[in-house]
């Protein structure tokens, strides 16, 4: 990744949005994976909609995270072009930082 940098206080700002991802910052789902994503990658328009065809009952993060990972990974392979959850996430995130960062 080649990023141009034309000053200090722009430097600032991408080093921010870098630590970002180091942190414990929560990343809305919707902004994780936006529609352009969400159509791209998968056979549903939304993360919500995709999320509902997996019957999966998620009111929290808590929810989420107890979603066995065998039955998530399962669901994903037969909706996205993803093999596991960690694929799609892992997309999800690379393609965030590119928007953040403005590349």
């Amino acid at each position: 990744m080649n990023v141009t940098l034309s000053g200090f206080d722009e430097f600032e700002k991408h080093m921010e949005d870098i630590k970002v991802l180091e942190g414990q910052h929560t990343i809305p789902f919707d902004e994780l994976f936006p529609a352009s994503f969400i159509s791209n990658y998968t056979d549903s328009s939304s993360i919500e909609e995709l999320l509902q065809k997996g019957d999966f009952d998620i009111k929290s993060q808590e929810d989420f995270e107890k979603i066995p990972d065998d039955k998530m990974d399962s669901f994903i392979a037969m909706h996205t072009s993803f093999l596991t959850w960690n694929q799609m996430f892992t997309k999800a995130s690379e393609e965030w930082l590119v928007r953040r960062l403005d590349i």
